[in-house]
């Protein structure tokens, strides 16, 4: 289906199962099975994180970037290689080693915490979207115990994007900070020479924009930098409120009005609101997976469903995850069909005429962001 079953409603199970009966995967799965074993069992320790490159290199540097996208590709495709296996492994009735399997998505992706970077963070964000198809799935399909359940719920709750997002500003506020300096005090050769050069390896000819950019005097760069740091400071941080866990879009369109045709950083906000956006509704739909793991508990215990989000206190969850657009409560509704619906607010992005503008899975034409699948 195209996009999150979650959003959608809809399993790709029938799809893998008849995949399966005419593909067999477990001469590759055989292959690789000795490292994903290690891995398994080495992310279950509770300090276990990606590793990082370390030494003299600094954190802008190209070796120290390049190095970080060779990792960061090789998770992802560590990922793709559970996420197969998960798969597999539910449409074959081995329950428990798919949520192992999904277990360790999960905590592959939490071993991306805590740095600063957005290439850090949006690879975190697709290395859980794996883990949380598959929790979904098993949802969905009825297939976990409560134990099973109450595990996926303890891993799922001890992400808080929020957290993330706020040192991943401050860190991309620096490295851009960084980078302005550095141009503002290089000749065109030098600037031309940095582009040209990998991560960006920029090997065509300049168009004009770019070659002004390049040929900019160095009181444009530090505008630049002015702009970018009122930015920060004014809107783009004070729109994620750590402690009433919420985030305040209103604050980072005030923000694009302002500053989006600043020279040299204008651009980047879209970019900077675009990564935001992401993370918040992983979040929201991390909140939303462990309430859905509540309900399935409660379901188990009581043979159906609660008639109200609150009955699942204390028993299945400690404190029941609130709107982070609003503050307000989560909805919670279970459809004449049979269908259960969880939703929030969905960010809605201002266009240039000041109107609300929702599309795709980002920005839902509900206006929700949602968590749903049929009962059985």
């Amino acid at each position: 289906p195209d996009g999150p079953p979650w959003q959608t409603g809809k399993s790709a199970r029938e799809f893998w199962a008849a995949y399966f009966r005419q593909v067999d995967v477990s001469a590759t799965l055989a292959r690789d099975e000795p490292e994903m074993a290690e891995i398994s069992a080495a992310i279950q320790r509770p300090y276990t994180r990606f590793p990082y490159p370390n030494g003299n290199e600094s954190g802008a540097s190209r070796a120290y970037v390049m190095s970080l996208m060779s990792r960061y590709m090789l998770m992802l495709r560590l990922t793709k290689l559970f996420h197969l296996r998960a798969w597999f492994e539910l449409t074959s009735g081995k329950n428990a080693a798919a949520l192992a399997d999904t277990l360790t998505m999960l905590r592959l992706s939490h071993s991306l915490s805590e740095f600063p970077f957005e290439l850090s963070e949006l690879t975190q964000v697709s290395i859980l979207g794996s883990g949380l198809q598959m929790a979904w799935v098993g949802m969905q399909g009825q297939d976990w115990t409560d134990a099973q359940l109450a595990e996926l719920q303890q891993e799922i709750q001890q992400f808080d994007f929020l957290r993330q997002a706020l040192l991943v500003e401050q860190g991309e506020r620096a490295s851009y900070s960084n980078s302005i300096e550095w141009y503002a005090e290089q000749d065109f050769a030098s600037r031309e020479k940095s582009l040209r050069a990998p991560p960006f390896g920029y090997d065509q000819a300049l168009p004009w924009r770019l070659w002004l950019d390049l040929h900019a005097p160095r009181f444009v760069f530090t505008r630049a930098l002015l702009a970018a740091n009122a930015y920060y400071d004014q809107y783009d941080l004070p729109a994620i409120d750590l402690a009433a866990q919420r985030i305040y879009p209103n604050r980072l369109n005030e923000g694009q009005k302002k500053f989006g045709s600043s020279y040299l950083f204008g651009d980047r906000i879209s970019v900077i609101d675009g990564s935001l956006i992401e993370v918040v509704r992983m979040q929201t739909f991390l909140n939303e997976a462990a309430v859905a793991c509540a309900l399935e508990r409660y379901r188990l215990a009581h043979g159906d469903y609660p008639g109200k989000l609150d009955q699942l206190v204390p028993q299945f969850i400690e404190k029941l995850p609130h709107d982070l657009m609003t503050g307000g409560a989560m909805g919670y509704e279970r459809k004449s069909d049979g269908e259960l619906v969880l939703s929030v607010t969905a960010w809605t992005h201002q266009g240039d005429d000041n109107k609300s503008v929702n599309t795709d899975f980002i920005f839902p034409t509900s206006g929700k962001w949602v968590w749903q699948y049929a009962t059985k």
